[in-house]
């Protein structure tokens, strides 16, 4: 009889902290997955080398959640107290403990975003990347040219990324961006090498920013190139001088330096600015036309012409809509 009074008092102390036990993990999981204390979405770094009661302390203190103690317990109930990592965190605004865990736990990181515009010479894309505040070593990058090859994208980096290193992944962006031009190349295409390709391209670049009009640029470039013409592109005259204010004049044009290409015949010796993909692909497969002239037409884009008389009545056109528009004359 008392072997089964004791046995009976062994099972409801069982029972009791079985119960115990489901009522304390219930209410641990009702405390992870609720709303947490964050008010907006916050930006926190943790240290290399941070154990897990640094980070709880950490978060605590940033009111990333609301109870340090906690946090360690979570970590370590979702096996997660030595997977910890270091690194930037974007944290959400009530973000719940849970997702404050699994997230460090699996590294995932802030990604920043840096975005290179198409058409920047070396200098504007060096200032760019100098005025990251999250990359290091910006202090160390080496100045570099428009012939070194710079692909214009938006890249992700994350907190403490070198900048060399961002750098490099540029350069093997358009690496593969050029050679895939490369390889789709028209068979009768007038450039030699990758680098015209690119020489090519980066005029396109300048000359036009609306996309439906790159193929038809590259064609009437390519057109003078199979002529013997000079290319008069303008902004290949501007990338050589050192007194333009916004305006070119007839002296600028006649300005003698390797990039004019209303004194020297042919494709300058270097690109004249950072090409993107579009005209890359524009330089590879231009539009199949008659055209050899164009001409800006006030809102963008360009007038095209086959013949230097509808050229020249364009530029009159042109010039008429800049006096009225921009001069205000009548």
């Amino acid at each position: 009889m008392l072997k089964n009074v004791k046995s009976g008092h062994i099972l409801v102390g069982c029972f009791m902290v079985l119960i115990a036990f489901v009522a304390v993990t219930g209410l641990w999981a009702v405390l992870i997955t609720r709303q947490g204390p964050l008010t907006n979405e916050k930006m926190v770094h943790i240290p290399q080398g941070y154990g897990v009661s640094q980070i709880a302390q950490k978060l605590t203190a940033e009111q990333v959640v609301s109870s340090s103690f906690l946090f360690k317990l979570s970590s370590k109930m979702m096996f997660a107290d030595k997977n910890l990592q270091a690194g930037m965190y974007s944290f959400d605004a009530g973000i719940p403990m849970r997702d404050v865990v699994k997230k460090m736990a699996r590294g995932h990181t802030a990604q920043f975003k840096v975005t290179i515009p198409e058409g920047l010479r070396s200098q504007e894309v060096l200032t760019i990347l100098k005025n990251q505040e999250h990359l290091t070593s910006v202090e160390d990058l080496p100045q570099f040219t428009e012939s070194d090859l710079l692909l214009p994208e938006t890249y992700m980096y994350t907190y403490g990324e070198n900048a060399s290193a961002l750098l490099e992944r540029m350069k093997s962006s358009m690496v593969k961006a050029l050679d895939e031009a490369w390889e789709s190349r028209q068979p009768d295409l007038p450039v030699a090498n990758k680098l015209e390709l690119l020489v090519l391209a980066s005029i396109i670049e300048k000359e036009t920013a609306v996309d439906s009009e790159r193929g038809e640029v590259a064609g009437v470039f390519v057109n003078r190139l199979k002529k013997g013409m000079k290319l008069q592109s303008d902004p290949t005259v501007i990338y050589g001088l050192t007194d333009y204010d916004g305006d070119i004049t007839r002296k600028h044009l006649r300005t003698m330096h390797p990039h004019n290409t209303y004194v020297i015949k042919g494709l300058p010796p270097t690109p004249i600015a950072h090409p993107g993909k579009a005209s890359l692909m524009a330089a590879a497969q231009p539009n199949e036309t008659e055209n050899l002239f164009f001409v800006a037409d006030m809102t963008g884009g360009h007038v095209f012409a086959k013949t230097n008389a509808e050229h020249e009545k364009n530029v009159e056109a042109y010039l008429k809509k800049y006096r009225e528009l921009v001069l205000g004359e009548k």
